[in-house]
């Protein structure tokens, strides 16, 4: 209960802690003999009141991009478990699942047309228990890092967005901004930047609002 009040949206614990340690925490006998590898006190205590919690190791965080995805998982949880407070109703939901439909592709196709479902048919279902199941499927969907080849296709469905709207020029140019990132070859801002820009020009709110 203490830590539920928290309002944690994330945590770095201790690599082979015997409290914090995530994995591979060494499990003793009597002897002090190491018999097994295991998970620490206080982590799986953490892991069982707060199991949607994103959790890592200091050693999850040395690579650029385990902390960008660590980063992404703390600012979706704080924003479901504002959004979602309570015992949030339909209207609620499908205007979280609105805002969040395109970074949750970029991460997991599959449980993203699960959402889709699930949101659908909300409306005969009991209220707590659509929310708790969304709850679960959205972090577990946000669990699996983004590739590249997904963010991608995910902009080339903004870029979709846009058709009418821009010229043969403007829609090349975007294309080859996205490939260009496809191949590794320009950061993830150049293709969003653009594309916000055209969302704005172009008033196309509720893409934008993602």
């Amino acid at each position: 209960d203490v830590l539920a009040r928290l309002g944690l949206d994330g945590h770095v614990l201790k690599h082979g802690s015997p409290s914090c340690g995530v994995r591979g925490v060494p499990v003793t006998d009597a002897r002090g003999v190491a018999r097994a590898a295991g998970t620490g006190l206080f982590a799986a205590a953490l892991r069982r009141r707060l199991p949607l919690l994103p959790v890592v190791e200091e050693g999850d965080l040395v690579d650029a991009a385990g902390r960008e995805h660590f980063a992404v998982r703390v600012f979706a949880h704080h924003r479901l478990r504002r959004s979602l407070a309570g015992r949030p109703g339909r209207r609620r939901l499908v205007d979280f699942h609105a805002r969040e439909e395109l970074l949750v592709r970029a991460h997991d196709p599959r449980r993203y047309r699960e959402l889709g479902r699930l949101v659908a048919a909300a409306g005969g279902t009991p209220p707590a228990a659509c929310a708790a199941s969304y709850r679960e499927l959205y972090m577990a969907a946000l669990s699996r890092p983004a590739t590249p080849g997904r963010h991608a296709d995910v902009l080339q469905h903004v870029l979709r967005h846009l058709e009418q709207q821009l010229s043969p020029a403007q829609k090349a140019d975007a294309l080859a901004q996205i490939e260009a990132f496809r191949r590794g070859e320009a950061p993830l801002l150049a293709p969003l930047a653009l594309l916000a820009h055209h969302l704005r020009v172009h008033g196309v709110a509720h893409v934008l609002a993602q």
